[in-house]
Order: C-alpha cells, then sequence, then structure tokens
C-alpha cells in the first residue's frame, strides 16, 4: 500500500500522517478515562511489588541485627566512565610529554657548544632545539582542541 502511494503522489507524507493517526490511538488507548481506571492501573504494576515487600524488609532488618549487611560499589562499572579516565589520564600524559619537549627545547636552545651544520653557519643543537619546540607547540594545540572540542560536547548534551 505505502509502495503504491509514492507511486501515485511521490510528495505525500506517508510518514508523518501515519504518526499523527497512530499516535492519537496510542494516546486514547493508554490514557486512563477516570481517576478509577488509573489507580487500577498503577496497582497492577505495583501490586507484585508491594507484595513481596514485607520479606525483603525482613531479610534487610536480619542481615543488620547479624552484622552481615554490607554493600559493594564498583568503579568503572560502565564504558563511560572508562572512556572518561582514559581521556583524562590520555590528556595529562600528552600535557607532561608537552612539558618535557618544551624543557628540552628550551635547554636544546641555550646550549652554546656543538658541531655547526657545514654551509649555513647554525649549530645542530639549534636546530634539534626549534624542531623540538615545534613538536611541542603542536602537541599543546591538540591537547587545547581536544579540550574546547570535549567542552562543547559536554554542552550540547
Amino acid at each position: 500500500m505505502a509502495g503504491t502511494l509514492e507511486t501515485l503522489s511521490p510528495a505525500y507524507p506517508i510518514l508523518e500522517v501515519t504518526a499523527d493517526i497512530g499516535g492519537e490511538q496510542m494516546r486514547g488507548q493508554m490514557q486512563p478515562s477516570s481517576l478509577g481506571e488509573f489507580v487500577i492501573q498503577e496497582w497492577a504494576e505495583l501490586g507484585p511489588v508491594v507484595r513481596r515487600a514485607p520479606r525483603h524488609f525482613d531479610h534487610i532488618a536480619r542481615l543488620a541485627e547479624h552484622g552481615r549487611l554490607t554493600g559493594r560499589v564498583r568503579l568503572f562499572a560502565f564504558p563511560e566512565e572508562v572512556r572518561v579516565v582514559e581521556r583524562l589520564l590520555n590528556r595529562v600524559v600528552l600535557t607532561l610529554l608537552t612539558i618535557g619537549l618544551g624543557g628540552i627545547s628550551v635547554a636544546l636552545l641555550t646550549s652554546q657548544g656543538g658541531p655547526v651544520v657545514a654551509g649555513i653557519q647554525v649549530r645542530v643543537l639549534e636546530v634539534l632545539g626549534w624542531a623540538t619546540a615545534v613538536f611541542a607547540t603542536l602537541l599543546l594545540l591538540r591537547i587545547l582542541l581536544a579540550v574546547i572540542r570535549s567542552e562543547r560536547e559536554f554542552e550540547s548534551r
């Protein structure tokens, strides 16, 4: 039927019309017509839970009385928690690496010795110092972009 309707009228919004019709019908079936019906629906859902409650309370009281009531907390039980810690650890390691490379580049740039590159009269240690400074700057920018990107994702939630 949907294929025929699409062939006859390609611009007809089948999904929207179906959702409108079906939504009204579902709301009519899901909403109780009176307060009594609502109470009956809720009690039908909560009845089994309430019926078992005294046994659960009695078991908890017995465990507490004998000193055997314990609780358990699991760290990193969910994948989101693991991802957050991995990201944090990744950023800490990259930050420490960036600080170390920055220190090395400063030490190389301030050193007075070292061989000179033939033809351009620049010391090898100076070239290495600038290379490590550029690499440290790129790592720092990568860390900053990751932080800014994660803040935007957090704000959009």
